[in-house]
């Protein structure tokens, strides 16, 4: 019994410092938590944050949150008593695999970094990167995000983006139109060319003036002839423009008898 009660008199004390440090370290992550809330929130009202573009200001958020977390997990380990020399020699004994590991994010930090200055796109523009295309909802730390016209959200890292193509589709105010269609090879092509100008003309989003529609044939094809229509419009008026054109081509040419043909194929039977 004696050597119980010792025992437990030399692990109470540790015991209870164990435990007010816990309770101090869950005190002060949950109200430096709260703290970094309020502290973004004072940035986000800022006037330096109103003074820089969206793009930049996103980016500076998730830089300062990223900060100020590392920080808060840092100062509850102190809290913890946790020796930070030790940590420090773990993590140099393990610092190859780590490198390798963060690799991948150093590179996308990176990315982040050169979007921001060389600003490729920003939020709201319609890009292609690859075989994805979207809308910039957002520019992070270490990913782009984009939604796509049937209103899904695709992630992308920035290195990926940094290292391919990217078409910014909403770069000018204006964009050109590229139609084909086809005709028999009996069609008057002039008539033809007549037609597809007219719609044009009558179309409301498409762009008259400088840039005026042009058509012209483009390419003889087995059983058809084929015409481009060439027209500009308004940039936000892409697909208004593209689908009406489409289908008032289709109401004209049915109006003048214009025939638009579909492969045939002939099989002769010889008799034996």
């Amino acid at each position: 019994m004696k050597i119980f009660d010792s025992l437990l008199q030399q692990l109470v004390p540790i015991l209870v410092d164990v435990l007010l440090k816990l309770l101090f370290a869950v005190l002060v992550y949950f109200i430096g938590s709260k703290l970094i809330k309020i502290i973004l929130k004072i940035w986000q009202k800022s006037k330096a944050f109103a003074k820089i573009d969206n793009d930049a200001a996103q980016f500076l958020t998730s830089c300062i949150n990223i900060s100020l977390r590392i920080l808060l997990i840092a100062t509850v380990v102190i809290i913890l008593g946790i020796p930070t020399s030790s940590i420090i020699a773990a993590l140099g004994s393990a610092g190859l695999a780590i490198g390798l590991a963060l690799q991948g994010g150093l590179s996308n930090f990176a990315g982040g970094v050169i979007l921001l200055v060389t600003k490729p796109f920003q939020t709201g523009d319609y890009i292609c990167v690859g075989s994805e295309s979207g809308t910039v909802t957002s520019i992070d730390i270490f990913y782009t995000n984009l939604t796509t016209p049937d209103n899904c959200s695709i992630v992308i890292p920035n290195g990926v983006i940094t290292n391919s193509p990217i078409i910014n589709k909403s770069k000018f105010d204006t964009r050109r139109i590229d139609l084909m269609f086809s005709v028999e090879y009996e069609s008057d092509i002039e008539k033809v060319k007549c037609v597809l100008l007219n719609v044009a003309d009558k179309n409301e989003f498409v762009l008259k003036g400088e840039n005026k529609p042009f058509a012209t044939v483009s390419a003889y094809e087995d059983s058809a002839i084929k015409l481009l229509l060439r027209v500009w419009c308004k940039r936000d008026s892409y697909w208004d423009a593209s689908y009406s054109l489409q289908e008032q081509v289709k109401k004209a040419f049915d109006e003048n008898s214009i025939t638009i043909p579909f492969p045939q194929v002939e099989i002769t039977e010889k008799k034996k």
